[in-house]
């Protein structure tokens, strides 16, 4: 399955790439030109690795430089799981490499997940406490992006990878993963610059 995914994600890619005459960052047809960037996009989230272990974010992401050919980004925001279980907030920073010449983008990150977890299920004792681990993970991301040029909608889809680095021996939904393969989609709206 992953490789289906890895071949189809590479296949968009190429097409989106492979025309001489696409659709750029300036709204005009050709390969050159002057580039408008959106500077700002705001974007919900989810991730999850179709098991137990998921999280929903709100999220800005910044446009830090803007070439014709890539953007580099920074994305934060707020994260939360609420579940019988287990809960908590959290904030997510991720560095993003943006690659292509039109709306479609291939998208390369790698970023830091900091997670309260203020509720957790106490596998000894059978009961969910109140208490607060504090979980740090890695992140990463491989995937496609659309973004209008000029500003209105927002999707991301991707692989999203998480390795973890502390608490994950004692926290409900991840117990004793130290990677977890994840799949993430936002959908968000790009502010016009």
């Amino acid at each position: 399955m992953k490789r289906k995914i890895t071949y189809l994600l590479f296949a968009l890619f190429i097409l989106n790439n492979s025309f001489g005459q696409v659709i750029t960052r300036d709204g005009k047809c050709g390969r050159k030109g002057p580039t408008i960037c959106p500077k700002l996009s705001i974007f919900h989230e989810t991730n999850y690795d179709f098991t137990r272990f998921g999280f929903n974010s709100l999220n800005i992401d910044y446009v830090l430089l803007c070439k014709p050919s890539y953007m580099l980004t920074v994305r934060g925001g707020v994260s939360y799981m609420s579940f019988n279980k287990a809960s908590s907030v959290g904030v997510p920073i991720e560095l993003n490499l943006l690659i292509g010449r039109s709306s479609l983008l291939f998208e390369i990150s790698a970023g830091f997940l900091g997670q309260d977890y203020y509720k957790n299920y106490d596998s000894i004792t059978k009961k969910t406490k109140s208490s607060s681990l504090f979980y740090q993970a890695v992140t990463g991301r491989l995937g496609l992006r659309y973004e209008a040029p000029r500003g209105g909608l927002f999707i991301r889809l991707g692989f999203t990878p998480i390795y973890s680095l502390s608490e994950y021996s004692t926290i409900y939904p991840v117990y004793n993963r130290r990677f977890i393969p994840m799949f993430g989609a936002g959908i968000g709206y790009t502010l016009r610059r």
